[in-house]
């Protein structure tokens, strides 16, 4: 499927066309929209980059190995948070091996950041969030620093791709739009391993609905991989045409999976895609049986709950 990909590249406009459809305004708002490599900022981010590069090798050379590395990552989070004030809001991360971290955060910037902590922290007064088993304490800490950094971009200069990576992924799991916003656009302005290619395309898998990863998603099109093909842009095309709330928009991403279809006139290559069609609209409707057995479920609870007290 070759074409599609290509076909991806020519056409201009789908970066405006998801931009139009496909990013409501999710809470907390993203910031500005992701640029090309080209683009100043990334040119910024570069610089940055090796500025940071070479204090970290220096301090590395002062300080010594890994252990030090993990220390300074505690010590630059916990002098972030403190400038805030005194928290209200008791932090503790248990990695699988028993070690525990512990730091004193602030309910209004969890909030407002992380639909996680929004969730966890809804009508509790003084809370302490606890979290068991964390596979990587570090990057956990590393999100919450860049929660509070006026400019995540800055936050993750000089960091290698696979601890962005893995900053991404703790983003992703604790709903923070702002640090997967940041994070895609470092990723985006940085070269990559073939074995960190692999990574991303998995983590871009994870990525909320309104998040589509535009031009991360576009360079992984540009230079195909035996990792990532051009049925994974399609996947996500279709599961967008699907998802879309504004009528325009979906019909104009109609004409543009029509065009990714049609293109190549082969008929095993039609099979092939409409096949991978019928599994992208199989899992799609999972999904949404899924969450209308959940809202089904949070309806007979509430009704039963009335019926209990007499309503």
């Amino acid at each position: 499927m070759a074409t599609a990909a290509e076909t991806f590249e020519k056409l201009g406009d789908v970066s405006a066309m998801l931009r139009r459809g496909f990013l409501p305004s999710p809470r907390p708002p993203l910031p500005e929209a992701l640029h090309p490599l080209r683009d100043d900022r990334a040119r910024g981010i570069r610089r940055d980059a090796a500025s940071a590069s070479a204090a970290a090798a220096a301090a590395a050379a002062a300080g010594g190995g890994g252990g030090g590395g993990a220390r300074r990552v505690r010590e630059r989070v916990a002098a972030t948070v403190a400038a805030e004030g005194p928290g209200d809001v008791e932090l503790s991360i248990a990695s699988a091996d028993g070690a525990r971290a512990s730091l004193s955060a602030h309910r209004r910037v969890l909030e407002a950041r992380s639909r996680f902590f929004a969730a966890r922290l809804a009508g509790v007064r003084g809370a302490a969030v606890e979290l068991e088993e964390c596979a990587d304490p570090e990057a956990f800490l590393g999100v919450v620093g860049m929660m509070y950094s006026a400019d995540a971009r800055k936050w993750l200069a000089g960091e290698p791709v696979e601890r962005v990576l893995a900053l991404l992924k703790v983003s992703i799991d604790l709903m923070v739009d702002s640090g997967i916003a940041s994070c895609l656009d470092y990723l985006d302005s940085v070269p990559w391993s073939e074995d960190e290619e692999e990574q991303v395309v998995s983590l871009l898998s994870h990525l909320p609905h309104h998040i589509p990863a535009i031009e991360v998603l576009h360079r992984i099109s540009k230079e195909p991989s035996a990792s990532f093909t051009s049925d994974d842009i399609l996947m996500r095309v279709l599961a967008a045409v699907l998802q879309s709330k504004d009528e325009k928009a979906r019909r104009e991403m109609k004409s543009l999976l029509s065009r990714l279809l049609t293109e190549d006139k082969k008929p095993h290559t039609n099979c092939e895609k409409f096949e991978l069609l019928g599994e992208a609209l199989y899992h799609l409707c999972h999904k949404c049986l899924d969450s209308l057995l959940l809202v089904l479920s949070e309806a007979v609870s509430l009704d039963k709950a009335g019926q209990e007290k007499g309503l």
